[in-house]
């Protein structure tokens, strides 16, 4: 009856709205859905990512979306097919004459593909893009119902989805036969049980989506458990290296003060991990200074990565840059304390890095060497650098080094990262001055990347 009717018609909207596209407001045809839970149609991603200087976001939370993760959703895809086909059943009544049902617009339109008045909304919709479509009245007066009419004030002889009855008719109609009272209740209902089998499978669909959705989220809350647990331990191991270092240092306050300072170095030395952690507050952001960079080098915009180029850059001469070797100093200048920064080495093959004296010669040939203020290790590179070779017996080369400068013990150390093993060290330098980071990159023919300053991983 017509209770019953327009209970299936409610129901059809609801399920219509549940697969519609949040970025183009259509059906899906094509869903795929993002790491955070939600749906958006293949095609409408594009316009949900942004801005170009930031990562693509959800529509719907606004949560960053990982391009790795966006796969089809083939049973969302067959629900909003099964909501699509509904829809051409269970449209709803418009609330009132010669009115769109779905966007409210007058039905001054006629598509001539579909053969039904639509608004200017549904003009330029997925359903009737790229169809013809005429004035409403230039087409009433060319278009003849051919058994009955459609008795709308507005438009008596169009025939409109959007009208129940005037549906069932013409589908009685198509089938070009006469029904019996017993063939058209059979008829009636075999579409109730059809429908009825349908919203069954969305129901399963649904109570499985749920269930799936849940899990997952359940199973990223034991993720993040289980990752501040280990957090937790890690923070307790390192509170409890603290405090035997206090008690350390306490004992050796009481030492003559030339056999305290020998035992302070030997034990950063000896001890990265602790030395590590005591400096974990006092990380240095060190930048490439443009300066000093030899043409042969390319630095970036922000003076965090260094790459070899194949040609001289157009430079301005200054006093301070580097003429004959591919070297670039870094920023700041150390004069005292206790310094710390990392390297990120890349799968560059030829290199050079340490700390030097500020006052360096970096005009014409010179050989980087203690004597001449310069405290650095290298791997392949050979022009004007005799520096502590790389041939340590590791079974892999480190990607990452970091470079410790302890100015008042004159220390140099470095050490691989993470894993804290010290590769080298320089013992009682004589810095005398001032002195600064130190870099060099040579091309090899084998590199890709460059070499890049990085955020130690407890900062």
């Amino acid at each position: 009856g017509p209770v019953t009717s327009l209970l299936w018609a409610s129901l059809s909207l609801r399920l219509q709205e549940e697969v519609t596209c949040p970025v183009c407001r259509e059906v899906f045809t094509d869903p795929v859905t993002v790491d955070c839970g939600h749906s958006v149609c293949r095609g409408c991603l594009p316009q949900s990512r942004g801005a170009p200087e930031r990562p693509p976001t959800c529509p719907e939370c606004e949560e960053p979306i990982r391009q790795d993760f966006l796969e089809s959703n083939r049973r969302l895809r067959t629900l909003a097919l099964l909501a699509r086909q509904l829809g051409q059943h269970f449209q709803p009544r418009p609330e009132e004459d010669g009115v769109c049902g779905r966007h409210q617009e007058d039905l001054d339109l006629f598509c001539e593909e579909d053969k039904m008045a639509i608004c200017l909304v549904c003009s330029q919709s997925r359903d009737h893009r790229g169809h013809g479509i005429v004035p409403l009245e230039e087409a009433s007066r060319e278009y003849k119902v051919r058994h009955g009419h459609c008795r709308r004030a507005s438009v008596p002889t169009l025939p409109q989805k959007c009208c129940t009855p005037c549906e069932s008719k013409y589908m009685i109609i198509r089938l070009d036969r006469p029904l019996s009272h017993t063939g058209l209740k059979e008829l009636v209902e075999s579409q109730r049980q059809s429908i009825q089998k349908e919203f069954e499978k969305m129901r399963r669909f649904l109570v499985e989506e749920e269930k799936f959705h849940l899990q997952r989220l359940e199973c990223e809350d034991q993720k993040m458990m289980c990752r501040r647990k280990e957090n937790k331990e890690e923070l307790s191991q390192r509170i409890s290296s603290l405090r035997e270092l206090a008690i350390e240092l306490q004992g050796k306050m009481e030492t003559p003060d030339l056999e305290c300072r020998k035992k302070k170095k030997k034990s950063i030395i000896q001890s990265p991990f602790l030395a590590l952690t005591v400096l974990c507050l006092s990380t240095e952001n060190v930048t490439l200074d443009k300066d000093t960079a030899n043409p042969m080098l390319i630095i970036s915009e922000d003076g965090r990565r260094l790459r070899a180029g194949v040609t001289a850059l157009d430079l301005p001469e200054r006093p301070q840059r580097f003429d004959r070797y591919p070297l670039v100093l870094g920023s700041p200048r150390f004069t005292s304390g206790i310094h710390y920064w990392e390297v990120d080495l890349g799968d560059w093959t030829a290199w050079t890095l340490g700390v030097c004296r500020e006052s360096v010669d970096r005009k014409g040939a010179f050989v980087t060497s203690p004597e001449n203020g310069f405290w650095v290790m290298s791997r392949n590179m050979t022009e004007g650098v005799s520096g502590t070779e790389f041939s340590l017996k590791l079974r892999e080369l480190p990607q990452n080094i970091g470079v410790l400068l302890d100015y008042e013990a004159g220390d140099v150390s470095f050490y691989s990262v993470p894993n804290g093993i010290l590769l080298f060290a320089f013992s009682n330098c004589s810095f005398s001055g001032p002195v600064r980071p130190y870099f060099g990159l040579a091309r090899t023919g084998r590199d890709r990347s460059g070499l890049g300053l990085r955020q130690p991983d407890w900062t």
